[in-house]
């Protein structure tokens, strides 16, 4: 008995310098091998709070104005759903440029029990970190949905020569997910300009983006794709053609 226990420690000591010499090799021949580890470690994590996008710990921070600037954006939302639309909605845009490298703005919509969109959804996302990092500042306005407007029936109803017929027209496209990096939106797999002056409100339940294209002719062309011609905007303001939501 006291043989064996003599040896017990000298045993014990043995095993722990073998798995110390054996880590230390795997560090050398396979470098890669730690930060599996740690990924793995990250993603069981992930699994038991039930998050599949759980980043690990960063610094959530955002700049001020950035985070100034959206809220401002959701107060004019918050502030003009409801009511009558074929309004304008001056705002004081959403661009990104100085954030390109680290944020950017994601809104969407959610679909409620009977499978249609129903809410209108954003946060700011911080670009860097594991899986996209983390996303911060999630706002809800309930009844609201998030849209681009319908650049044919808007240019139809507003700017071309027979209006009438397009008075019932709907302006607005439903848009499930749109995001905002740098001075650009992306929708339908595609990143388009936008108007940073103007939302269109077309009824109680849109609230729309302007997508823009500069063809530099001076004048108010027929739209491209879902895209308005950004010279209308200024027939539209000089000519006081829409009148700005009360």
């Amino acid at each position: 008995m006291n043989k064996k226990s003599q040896h017990a420690p000298s045993e014990t000591t043995a095993w722990i310098l073998g798995i110390a010499v054996l880590i230390f090799l795997m560090l050398i021949f396979f470098p890669g091998l730690m930060s599996k580890i740690r990924d793995t470690a990250f993603a069981f994590g992930n699994f038991i709070v039930g998050s599949k996008k759980l980043p690990p710990k960063l610094n959530l921070a955002v700049p001020n104005d950035l985070e100034e600037k959206y809220n401002k954006f959701f107060d004019v939302l918050r502030e003009n759903k409801g009511g009558e639309g074929g309004c304008l909605i001056v705002y004081n845009g959403l661009s990104m440029h100085d954030y390109r490298k680290d944020y950017s703005i994601e809104l969407f919509g959610l679909k409620g029990s009977d499978e249609k969109i129903d809410n209108y959804n954003g946060w700011i996302l911080h670009l860097k970190g594991k899986e996209g990092g983390a996303k911060t500042n999630a706002k809800t306005i309930e009844g609201l949905k998030p849209c681009i407007v319908h650049a044919k029936y808007f240019y139809e109803r507003y700017l071309g020569k027979e209006q009438e017929r397009f008075k019932d027209a709907a302006m607005h496209i439903t848009a499930e997910e749109l995001t905002i990096k740098d001075d650009k939106i992306a929708y339908g797999g595609k990143e388009y300009e936008f108007n940073q002056d103007y939302l269109f409100k077309a009824d109680k339940e849109y609230i729309c983006f302007f997508l823009i294209n500069d063809d530099f002719g001076g004048s108010c062309n027929s739209p491209k794709e879902n895209t308005l011609d950004s010279d209308c905007f200024k027939k539209i303001k000089n000519e006081k053609i829409i009148q700005t939501c009360k």
